[in-house]
């Protein structure tokens, strides 16, 4: 298994990351776990994947090298990633630049999902102190920081 990620991309090579913000952060490991588990999301990149032997056995198994030719923006973070199976059967796909990039800013919904699904378990009510932060009326910002964080986590 191959990817051909843009220069950036390169340092993202981690094949024995120890955390799963480690694991968001490794090519190898979100190369194992999309393989495997047929995607990638809060569920597979979960700390039972980091002591997955399959994924573990996989992560060992994936090339990176400088995707080629390099390309201008807004194209100039893109990636490769191919396949090559025990039968020989190859599989290669593509994107020139990822969701969430500057050429595809992400929108607010796809934002407040992602904290939600991330924070949740930790940090209940992150996504309803959010909300009250984003685009604030005036005055929302006017509590100390320290106020702020207590309504994340619950303590108020």
């Amino acid at each position: 298994m191959g990817r051909r990620p843009h220069e950036k991309g390169q340092l993202l090579d981690e094949r024995h990351p120890t955390t799963t913000l480690g694991a968001r952060f490794s090519i190898p490991h979100i190369a194992a776990v999309a393989a495997i588990s047929g995607g990638v999301d809060l569920d597979t990149l979960s700390s039972n994947s980091l002591v997955d032997p399959e994924v573990a056995e996989l992560r060992q198994r994936v090339t990176i090298r400088t995707y080629r030719p390099r390309l201008p923006p807004p194209n100039d973070l893109p990636a490769r990633v191919g396949f090559v199976f025990s039968n020989g059967m190859k599989f290669e796909a593509e994107c020139l630049y990822a969701q969430g990039s500057p050429s595809t800013p992400l929108g607010l919904e796809t934002i407040r999902r992602k904290v939600d699904e991330i924070c949740r378990s930790v940090y209940p009510r992150m996504s309803k102190v959010m909300d009250q932060l984003v685009g604030p009326d005036e005055g929302t910002l006017e509590p100390l920081w320290e106020n702020v964080v207590s309504r994340i986590t619950g303590e108020s």
